[in-house]
């Protein structure tokens, strides 16, 4: 059937915008989940402040939670890879409870097994927390391999998504 929608990172007003401008004028060319980087476009709790909970909007376009880059690039042009962080442990773990404990999605952004093993810690701690049928996203981590790593983000990130859909 095609790629039927999309997720959007706005760099700026301007961006949700002129999103918004088309979703009202019914010209969105498909649907689309918006998310907020934390905190380059807006820090947790100004983001919490706001009362946007996730799936606000209509079926066009809708408010997801936030996307946090654990790390940047990872490696240089000759393939030397590199621990890019952008948080410190703790800092990352708050924000994650945060927007856990508020029920707001968080995708993070993660190249090097480091920003990985963080991430990973991050969703553990807020499941432990508090569980919630929430599925965070880890993206760009290719370089799994150890079936420890992947059992552990089963168990994690999509083992309770997974239980609520067979319900």
């Amino acid at each position: 059937k095609g790629v039927t929608s999309i997720v959007d990172i706005p760099k700026g007003t301007y961006d949700l915008r002129a999103t918004q401008e088309l979703n009202v004028a019914d010209k969105l060319p498909m649907r689309m989940r918006y998310y907020v980087h934390t905190p380059l476009t807006i820090d947790i709790d100004a983001q919490l402040d706001t009362g946007l909970v996730r799936g606000f909007g209509n079926d066009m376009l809708r408010f997801g939670g936030m996307k946090i880059f654990v790390d940047g690039i990872g490696g240089d042009g000759l393939g030397k890879r590199y621990p890019d962080l952008k948080w410190d442990k703790a800092g990352l773990s708050e924000t994650v409870w945060k927007a856990h404990n508020a029920d707001l999605q968080v995708i993070m952004h993660c190249v090097t097994p480091t920003a990985f093993k963080m991430a990973v810690t991050a969703v553990a701690e807020a499941q432990a927390k508090q569980r919630r049928n929430l599925l965070h996203r880890i993206e760009h981590v290719g370089y799994l391999g150890d079936p420890a790593e992947i059992k552990q983000l089963l168990e994690l990130v999509v083992a309770d998504h997974l239980v609520a859909q067979v319900r």
